[in-house]
């Protein structure tokens, strides 16, 4: 994959070792959808899981973090890979 960057961005990027991203309006669209059972949706873009995968080949550690407990940032998250997710709740 290196061969596809210049020199200069791959140095730029090797210094970053950690990579922290809220999820809601980062990672989303910023909408909460819930069905009449209590079940959350979000709509998280294919090209921001695409980045993430493409830095965490890079030796980059990706963080999620939100400030509500969610299932569905936790699936979201074993799907690419990230293996920490800060749920912090916020009154």
């Amino acid at each position: 994959m290196a061969e596809i960057m210049d020199s200069a961005l791959l140095e730029k990027i090797r210094i970053i070792k950690t990579l922290i991203l809220d999820v809601d309006g980062v990672l989303t669209d910023g909408r909460i959808i819930m069905d009449d059972r209590g079940c959350e949706t979000k709509h998280f873009d294919v090209k921001d899981g695409h980045g993430l995968k493409m830095l965490m080949r890079y030796g980059i550690d990706i963080v999620l973090i939100t400030g509500r407990q969610s299932a569905v940032v936790s699936h979201r998250a074993q799907d690419l890979g990230i293996k920490e997710v800060l749920s912090v709740c916020l009154e």
